[in-house]
């Protein structure tokens, strides 16, 4: 029976995910005839067990109406006769249908199409794929939500207005999408299939009006770098001061002295190739104060300005929204460029060589469907544009562009369609780019040859900027860079087999066997020295979670009798006699090339893997035989235990040198922002850090600009006595502990409270104590990699009356919850590093080794920064109230507890036991600021 002519709709509400545990509230039926509702179905359920909170506050059913509901058993019968014989359709429908099999115990026998799965191929782009999100996408009309006639319902109506989206695509590639998808053992396969004609295998070309016309429409030419240029200062205050352009632009527009200050500091560090560096307090604009004067810059002719930030986010609200505004209400127009790596873009080469093949996986397949659909519409390549995460970001290297693979002016797409060569042409002509950390220090470790020539540098989340660096002049091999590349390999000799050689033939048999023997050998060989180097790596070594790390050093290496070295002399020793018999392959190729341009291909697929594979050995050898003492090494396994990824590291002790060297000794403006730089209000330790203090100091300008946020009246800080320490009792007691003190702050905030731990680990455990307790308070909980990720979550605790989020080290800063959703952060323990981290611990006994004392000099400074990050969680917005609680008793008792107050942005704080700052924490919040009796500091 076709999909169309008749399907049922179906979704259930229940009280979890696990059908053995969890019980079924409610059913919705739809069967769809001919594209027409003929009937619905829909019941409560009797659970008998209460409901949690979340799904209270998602569905908007109580206990009370559930207890007069009929028993699952009452109903069954209906249910499964409406549904016999049927195609089931819905969102995440597997879920329902496995919930009815287990419930009914016996297996549907029609089809099942997922609206989920059906939305993912449409709509590869969406930014989430929930149910309501697609319907407010698609213009579906969906009055309730989370409740299971109207979800089922709103599935159907998705369904046909995903299908319409299809119905009107390229023919050919609507036949070569239902091509993957059978691949894929997709159901949709066949539906997609009867919406198709022709061929899905001739004549199939990527090309889109839109990628054909881009040039013409932007009319982008490389720029030339101009003279020296200025910003004149009053100019600058005049654009941001009252009465300006941006004020008329931005309704509610506030000036900001400390922003026209900042915006005036960045135009003279132009103006007098300065190296400027400011700490801005929360809430005063900084992106604003330093892309006025770049843009002014850019504007008078000045060479090309870089803005360079850490984060993602920040990087694509400069681009998205902050530029675009400035631009416009200063009426000007200068070309601005976007700067990513390459592996941000798909390689149409690779692209079109990856649908030759034919022979791809099912959840290639998939992935490849996606992709198909996605070029129909952009102009980018770009996979910001994407939303692909697991297996998904894998498959992604198999067609995105890198350096190695790249064939440049001989590429067939190099002239004009490659999304690399077009994004690079627009850096060439552009006066501003919007780059990232990581992509900045990959130029400088390609010796300036990813980014275009230019002046006038402003890093703004500076703080990263060493980290960046030590990311960057890492190097990291893993099991999967070995399986990528023998995957390469053994496509290549697939592809070789075919070949009719012209000359010749025994010799080019010979050494195709042999590779290919030689390919299973490597294969093993790689297998048995990663399995046993993760056997080596004791769980508790370092690390939490799933992730484990271990230390390499090299005469530890010769002593573990654990560490497999027989198996990596082995490993090297096969790949080098696989590369032998893929040159021997190369040196045939070059013979007939010289015949036969025909074979150019060839010989450049050859020449790249062998490339690769050499580079592959050099990293392998260098990480693992830990020879350099200027570095540390380290193995490290993360994800599930059954399939773990397991890497080699390797990354300098110390980048200030090499930071200084390529951002700092050559006479040009350069900008570091960020609010969190200083301790105690002093820039010393960033300094060192960053190699700044190698730099002449009459070129330095150090300038901390305050928030304009009032602290003392609009947070509250706390410190709680007689909290344990952890590792001085026993975990059991430690976590009762936070428990008891969590608990009374959670009541008095009514919920709407950011817990920042530093141990992953207990705040599971302080998670599964809580949870139930306050779920009888009517309070959610949400737990970091435990509930969902951090995006998910925060968007999650925001929208949730009465939520509290436990948060690891990624919630402790970067994290934006304005407005009444937030009125605690609770800082479990003062963020310390972990000593057992590689990096850390040979940073600290390089230190130690000088004859300095390695906490005062870098321990405790990162923590303080840290610090004040996670205290920059609470005020966001100058109508932000809240209160910060500290249970880190540290703080009162250890003489450094005064670098960590002093730093903060405000004088005051109250300490007493658990019950007095429960007490201080909920009168505070319900009145007005009194005289809080503080102890200022």
């Amino acid at each position: 029976m076709s999909l169309f002519n008749s399907y049922v709709a179906m979704d259930l509400e229940t009280t979890g995910l696990d059908p053995a545990r969890d019980r079924l509230i409610e059913i919705g039926l739809v069967k769809v005839e001919g594209g027409r509702v003929i009937q619905t179905y829909q019941s409560l359920v009797r659970p008998h067990q209460r409901l949690p909170v979340k799904i209270r506050r998602l569905t908007g059913l109580e206990d009370d109406l559930l207890a007069g509901a009929p028993e699952i058993s009452e109903i069954l019968p209906e249910i499964l006769k409406f549904i016999d014989g049927e195609n089931i359709l819905g969102h995440n429908v597997v879920f329902d249908c496995r919930f009815i099999e287990s419930v009914a115990d016996c297996r549907m026998i029609g089809a099942i199409y997922d609206t989920f799965e059906l939305s993912r191929i449409v709509l590869p782009g969406a930014s989430g794929y929930r149910l309501g999100e697609l319907c407010k996408m698609l213009g579906v009309e969906m009055p309730v939500s989370h409740r299971a006639l109207e979800d089922a319902m709103a599935a159907h109506l998705l369904c046909e207005a995903l299908i319409n989206r299809l119905r009107v695509m390229d023919v050919k590639k609507l036949s070569f999408l239902a091509a993957f998808l059978t691949r894929a053992a997709s159901s949709w396969g066949p539906v997609v299939q009867s919406l198709a004609t022709g061929s899905a295998w001739n004549n199939f070309t990527t090309k889109t009006s839109k990628s054909e016309n881009f040039y013409t429409e932007h009319n982008w030419m490389p720029s030339v770098e101009g003279e020296k240029g200025f910003v004149e200062p009053d100019r600058v205050k005049e654009f941001l001061g009252q009465g300006s352009a941006l004020s008329r632009a931005l309704p509610g527009y506030e000036v900001r002295q400390q922003q026209i200050d900042m915006a005036g500091e960045v135009a003279a560090a132009m103006n007098e190739d300065k190296l400027l560096l400011v700490e801005a307090g929360t809430g005063i604009g900084k992106s604003m104060a330093y892309l006025m004067p770049a843009v002014l810059w850019a504007s008078s002719g000045g060479s090309r300005v870089v803005v360079s930030t850490r984060t993602i986010n920040l990087q694509e609200q400069l681009w998205a929204k902050d530029i675009p505004l400035l631009l416009d209400t200063l009426g000007l127009d200068i070309p601005v460029a976007l700067a990513k790596g390459r592996q941000n873009y798909i390689c149409l080469r690779k692209w079109n060589a990856l649908l030759s093949e034919r022979n791809w996986t099912p959840l290639e397949a998939f992935f490849l469907a996606r992709i198909l659909v996605w070029l129909a519409d952009t102009s980018q390549g770009d996979r910001v544009e994407l939303n692909i995460k697991g297996p998904e970001q894998e498959f992604w290297l198999s067609i995105c562009g890198d350096s190695e693979s790249c064939a440049g002016a001989r590429c067939h797409w190099y002239a004009g369609e490659c999304y690399v060569g077009r994004a690079r042409r627009r850096s060439e002509a552009a006066r501003l780019i919007i780059t990232n950390h990581a992509l900045l220090f990959a130029d400088v470790k390609a010796e300036n040859r990813v980014l275009p020539a230019y002046g006038p540098l402003i890093l703004d989340e500076a703080h990263h900027l060493d980290d960046a660096a030590t990311e960057q002049l890492s190097t990291v091999v893993s099991r999967n860079d070995m399986k990528r590349w023998l995957n390469t390999v053994g496509k290549l000799l697939t592809r070789l087999l075919d070949t009719v050689p012209p000359s010749n033939a025994g010799r080019w048999q010979d050494n195709l066997n042999a590779a290919r023997d030689e390919r299973i050998l490597v294969r093993q060989a790689s297998d048995l020295f990663f399995g046993l180097l993760y056997g080596a790596l004791a769980p508790g070594s370092g690390g939490e979670g799933t992730k484990i790390t271990r230390r390499l050093k090299g005469e530890m290496l010769h002593d573990a009798s654990n560490m497999p070295l027989g198996e990596f002399g082995n490993l090297l020793f096969r790949i080098r006699s696989l590369l032998e018999l893929v040159r021997e392959l190369h040196e045939i190729i070059l013979s007939w090339l010289v015949l036969d341009n025909v074979w150019e291909t060839r010989a450049e697929e050859t020449e790249k893997i062998i490339a690769a594979g050499e580079g592959l050995i050099a990293d392998i050898e260098f990480n693992f035989s830990c020879s350099d003492n200027n570095y540390v090494y380290w193995a490290e396994a993360a994800g599930e235990q059954d399939n773990p990824l397991i890497s080699l590291h390797s990354t300098p002790v110390r980048v200030d040198q090499e930071i200084y060297n390529s951002l700092f000794k050559d006479y040009k403006p350069v900008v570091m922002t960020s609010a969190t730089l200083t301790v105690n209000g002093e820039f010393k330790h960033y300094m060192e850090g960053i190699g700044l203090v190698m730099a002449e100091q009459d070129r330095l300008c150090l300038k901390l600009v305050d928030s304009p946020f009032r602290y003392e009246e609009q947070s509250l800080l706390c410190v709680v006595r007689g909290v344990p320490q952890q590792g001085e009792s026993p975990e059991k007691d430690y976590v009762g502990a936070l428990v008891n003190v969590l608990k009374d702050l959670i009541a008095a905030a009514g919920g709407r409270t950011l817990v920042l731990f530093t141990s992953h680990r207990v705040l599971k455990e302080t998670y599964r104590k809580m949870k139930l307790m306050l779920e009888e308070q009517d309070v959610c909980l949400l737990g970091h990699n435990i509930d969902g990720g951090r995006w998910r979550l925060v968007e999650e605790f925001k929208n949730t009356e009465r939520a509290v989020l436990f948060g690891a080290s990624s919630f402790w800063e970067g994290v934006d919850i304005p407005g009444a959703s937030l009125s605690c952060v609770v800082i479990v323990k003062l963020p310390f590093q972990s000593p057992s981290v590689p990096v850390i611990e040979a940073r600290l006994e390089q230190l130690e080794s000088m004859g300095i004392n390695s906490f005062y000099q870098y321990s405790l400074p990162q923590a303080v920064i840290r610090f004040k990050q996670g205290f920059g969680r609470l005020i966001r917005t100058e109508k932000d109230r809240g209160a910060v609680v500290v249970l880190d008793g540290r703080l009162l008792s250890k003489r450094y507890g005064r670098l960590f107050f002093n730093s903060l942005p405000l004088k005051n704080h109250f300490r007493g036991d658990s019950d007095m700052v429960a007490r201080k924490v909920d009168s505070w919040l319900k009145h007005s600021p009194d005289n809080l009796n503080a102890f200022d500091i």
